[in-house]
């Protein structure tokens, strides 16, 4: 656990070497935009240690299994064909360079890795601390299993400024671009019609609205799973332990912290009178909000709840958008101080699963 402890330790660092030399703590760093050799520093030293592991990660032994007896010997026809291709094209770009699975993992981790820190540095208001939640949500270490989903989820978080700039095809475009890598990525469609909307009463009861459908729908949610995957009780066979499992309740509290606490900021009667409110603000506050949702809907089913690993990547940059509505300076650096200390436990709590870290050179 040793490599986790220092890359968090690094990104901390890092961080606080930034507010320093901006001369505002906790505030509005963006190394990404002052430093782009910070920025490439911090995506290589993620991407280099997901990249270059070996069997961490339950799904790992799988995927080099399909590796060598799917991805790696398709022809291009048989790639078109298949229902999500995108896995196919890191393999086969792995292999120019390496035709082993090594090359696979570390292809997958440059390019998922690669556009989640990309577009956190394009929009947060505070990069290292996006990055550092980035990590500390679980974002970063379930691309140790999930594969094909984190890359679908950067696909589509790399386009999601899209909804704000109310494009619809070409988001949709992106969206079919993260299908490619699993089709669940289609399931994004729905932050469009949410997310570019007002924070007010009608917002929440669209929540509720989602909360208990989608808690009353998960009949029908593995049955859609079981046929798009052509097997019948695909989730309620072999897995369905896992299909049915609860959520842990920490990850459900942490979903709502934030907008607990854009509450907790909240001193004026309207939103639009809000200190430093603005559209994207709000833009970001009703993602946070439809990440929560979702979360609170899937808690009675760990397979549902992979949908998290979509929308918590617009929690890591609605929290730092949350935090800059604190009344002050003061109250901002200590409520953020709590707050990655905080998650600094509860990511102790989530990765305590975590295989014992072994690199790619140690097989």
């Amino acid at each position: 656990m040793v490599q986790y402890y220092l890359l968090i330790a690094l990104v901390l660092f890092t961080w606080l070497i930034v507010d320093r030399q901006s001369g505002e703590r906790f505030i509005r760093s963006k190394p990404l935009g002052k430093s782009p050799l910070i920025a490439v520093f911090l995506f290589l030293s993620l991407a280099i240690v997901a990249g270059l592991r070996y069997r961490v990660g339950v799904d790992y032994p799988q995927y080099a299994l399909n590796y060598d007896a799917h991805y790696s010997p398709a022809g291009f026809l048989e790639i078109i064909r298949v229902q999500e291709p995108g896995i196919y094209v890191l393999a086969k770009i792995g292999k120019l360079f390496y035709a082993d699975y090594a090359s696979f993992f570390f292809v997958s981790a440059l390019f998922t890795i690669g556009l989640v820190v990309i577009t956190i540095g394009k929009y947060s208001p505070v990069v290292c601390l996006s990055i550092l939640l980035y990590m500390l949500m679980g974002g970063w270490h379930v691309t140790f299993n999930a594969i094909r989903q984190c890359a679908a989820a950067a696909v589509v978080f790399a386009g999601h400024r899209l909804i704000l700039e109310r494009k619809f095809w070409r988001y949709a475009i992106v969206i079919f671009f993260g299908g490619l890598f699993h089709v669940s990525a289609w399931l994004l469609i729905l932050p469009y019609f949410f997310a570019g909307k007002n924070l007010d009463k009608r917002q929440w009861t669209i929540i509720a609205i989602i909360v208990l459908v989608g808690m009353l729908s998960y009949d029908r949610i593995f049955s859609f799973v079981d046929e798009v995957r052509g097997q019948e009780n695909y989730l309620l066979g072999a897995g369905g332990n896992y299909a049915t499992r609860v959520v842990q309740l920490p990850r459900i509290l942490v979903s709502w912290a934030p907008i607990l606490l854009l509450y907790f900021f909240k001193e004026r009667k309207t939103w639009s009178e809000l200190p430093l409110w603005d559209t994207e603000k709000e833009f970001y506050a009703n993602l946070t909000l439809f990440n929560a949702a979702l979360v609170t809907a899937s808690m009675n089913s760990a397979y549902f709840a992979r949908i998290g690993i979509y929308t918590n990547l617009y929690a890591v940059i609605g929290i730092p958008h949350i935090l800059e509505l604190a009344p002050n300076k003061k109250v901002r650096s200590l409520v953020t101080a709590l707050c990655v200390a905080l998650y600094i436990v509860y990511w102790f709590v989530e990765a305590g699963g975590l295989q014992e870290w072994k690199w790619i050179w140690q097989r």
